[in-house]
């Protein structure tokens, strides 16, 4: 309070009912399941891209449209069921996110994925050691979707991973993300 914080988020074993009963004496309200998915780098994932698909890093240049793809396609995240967050706030946290990424202000660095030329999908990674990595965000612009570019740009980072050392990739997402 003296600080003036106005959010302290806890993070606990939702199993633990110790842990649990604590937050909720506490006056902390249950929001989501955090699931972080482990994918081991151990090989290279063959993938043929066609003609019209390139895979790059992002470029300044590409901020607009990348603020633009993740408006509003962070639905599952546990901000817009969390009251505390006002969902254009929630949605700037993201595009601003994207931003950062490409910029290497937060993440390290943003890939994309273009189909003739227009971008369909992007994904954020934040080096953690030299072994191991996190995935921050991956999108996909909604008028592409269900095409498999989610899974194409996440196999592409992953052999861009492996060729550098890596060993390790992880994710985090939402328990309501089933996607």
């Amino acid at each position: 309070k003296n600080k003036d914080i106005r959010l302290i988020q806890y993070l606990c074993n939702c199993h633990d009912q110790q842990s649990v009963k604590l937050a909720e004496d506490n006056g902390f309200s249950f929001k989501d399941i955090r699931i972080t998915f482990k994918k081991q780098l151990i090989n290279k994932t063959v993938i043929n891209l066609n003609n019209n698909l390139v895979f790059r890093e992002a470029k300044t240049s590409d901020i607009p449209y990348l603020k633009k793809i993740s408006k509003d396609i962070y639905l599952d995240s546990r901000y817009y069921f969390d009251n505390n967050f006002d969902k254009k706030d929630v949605s700037e946290f993201y595009m601003n996110w994207v931003e950062k990424a490409v910029t290497r202000k937060f993440d390290d660095v943003c890939y994309v994925l273009n189909l003739d030329d227009n971008i369909v999908a992007y994904c954020t990674v934040k080096y953690k050691n030299i072994y191991q990595a996190n995935i921050g965000l991956v999108g996909v612009d909604s008028a592409y979707k269900n095409n498999g570019f989610g899974e194409i740009i996440i196999n592409l980072v992953s052999n861009i991973l492996f060729e550098k050392g890596l060993r390790d990739l992880f994710v985090i997402t939402q328990g309501r993300n089933y996607g």
